[in-house]
Parts: structure tokens; C-alpha cells; sequence
């Protein structure tokens, strides 16, 4: 069964959804998010959940952030210079784990989606952009869904 992960006011919390053999989830953690840490967390348009480690990944505004909510350790990523309109992991592509995905938008540039790794690291947080993997569209990008094809 997958373990999803989830934040709610305070606390980023971990359950196992229930199943044809259980009725009810199984809660596996819940932790504090300190927030003198993780900067404008509960300001955040976005977020997204690093499986492979105990990272959040959330924007504001134009800024990424990602937030290691064990080791109590926050990292601003990027200012992207535009508003981001798209946050999520991102592993059907590659089948990848540490891929995610952010899409921004702005009325003079148009939208621009971008695809980065995170590092699965337990004593620091890096993330490295795929310069090859950007897109420019003139459309304001909220929403990404993936089809594999034959051509």
C-alpha cells in the first residue's frame, strides 16, 4: 500500500490509505512543522512531497522553497521571477522518484514549465534543474498530466 503524506495547519503527517483489507488509514507520524523555520510556509500556493526523503517542497509567490521538516532545515531554491502556477513531483516521465516539476507564468513572458531532480540526501537539501527539460508556452500551466505515447 503507498504512504501519503499531507499537511495540515502545523503538522505534515504520513497514513497508509485504507484498503479492500482495512477500513481504516494507518497513521505512520505526524510532525511538527516549525514554522520560524520554513519560511511563509502556511502562505504557500503549492506543495509537494518528496517521498525518498523528509522533504516539502512549496512555493510562494515566485519562490521555491524546500523545507526538511527532520532535520529542521528550510532552503529557498530559486526566486523563478514569475508567479508559479504548478508544483508537483514528477516520476511518470522517467520513473524517477526525485524528478518534480514547477510551472511558472507571467502577463509580459508567458508560461515556462521547468523539470528539476532533488538529491536524495539525508544530510542536505540540493536540487539541479534539467536544462534541457524546459518548456515555453504562451498558456498559464496549472495542471500537467502525462501520456505515454508512440510517437
Amino acid at each position: 500500500s503507498p504512504v501519503f503524506r499531507g499537511y495540515s495547519r502545523d503538522f505534515q503527517y504520513a497514513f497508509t490509505a485504507p484498503t479492500d483489507y482495512s477500513s481504516d488509514p494507518i497513521k505512520h507520524y505526524a510532525k511538527s512543522i516549525d514554522m520560524s523555520v520554513a519560511i511563509d510556509f502556511a502562505r504557500a500556493d503549492h506543495y509537494a512531497f518528496f517521498s525518498m526523503q523528509s522533504i516539502i517542497l512549496y512555493s510562494v509567490d515566485s519562490k521555491l522553497y524546500a523545507y526538511d521538516y527532520n532535520r529542521n532545515d528550510c532552503k529557498l531554491i530559486e526566486d523563478c521571477g514569475a508567479q508559479i502556477t504548478y508544483l508537483a513531483m514528477e516520476h511518470q516521465s522517467t520513473l524517477s522518484p526525485t524528478n518534480f516539476v514547477v510551472a511558472t507564468y507571467s502577463d509580459s513572458g508567458g508560461g515556462v514549465v521547468r523539470k528539476y531532480s532533488i538529491a536524495d540526501d539525508m544530510n542536505t537539501i540540493k536540487v539541479t534543474p534539467h536544462e534541457k527539460d524546459v518548456w515555453e508556452t504562451d498558456l498559464k500551466v496549472v495542471k500537467v498530466l502525462w501520456k505515454y505515447s508512440t510517437y
